[in-house]
């Protein structure tokens, strides 16, 4: 599916662009270690070591009749995993909120028929060779275990090849 990896760099690009006060990777005070796509990292005992971080994921993308061109309505998932009971000092799930806040943006602040200067509610992409409506948050999903919070925020788009 080669319209997968421009949406995930234009998500990415997103991301690692938030570097300001408070932001993902804000490099004096980052809230998450990593971006990943698709996958969780563990090491050879199968323990996840560098929470925070976030996953993106695709759950869905059904093919959608655009009279002569095709669109995808798809589906993204964001999932943001903190520890419960950090090893320092803090609080997991404070810090789950914060993460969810910022990936959840500001658009609510912004001057109607803007888009947000941070996060992905009501933002919309540019990837290379598509054209892609705004992402439209629609569903948190709480998925935590004994020692990890996980939140997982969905969002829908249409996403079409560009000039078809």
């Amino acid at each position: 599916m080669s319209w997968e990896q421009p949406l995930w760099q234009a998500i990415l690009a997103r991301a690692t662009g938030d570097t300001g006060s408070g932001g993902l990777f804000n490099p004096s005070a980052p809230l998450i270690t990593a971006f990943y796509n698709n996958f969780i990292p563990q090491n050879q005992s199968g323990t996840i070591t560098d929470l925070p971080f976030a996953v993106f994921m695709l759950p869905s993308a059904a093919n959608v009749d655009g009279f002569r061109t095709l669109m995808r309505n798809i589906t993204a998932r964001i999932s943001i995993y903190t520890e419960r009971f950090p090893t320092t000092a803090g609080d997991g799930l404070a810090t789950a909120n914060l993460i969810i806040e910022r990936f959840m943006g500001d658009w609510t602040a912004q001057t109607y028929g803007t888009g947000p200067t941070y996060g992905y509610d009501r933002w919309q992409p540019s990837p290379t060779g598509y054209t892609a409506s705004v992402f439209a948050h629609t569903n948190t999903i709480e998925a935590h275990t004994d020692s990890v919070y996980c939140f997982n925020l969905e969002f829908k788009l249409l996403l079409s090849k560009a000039a078809a």
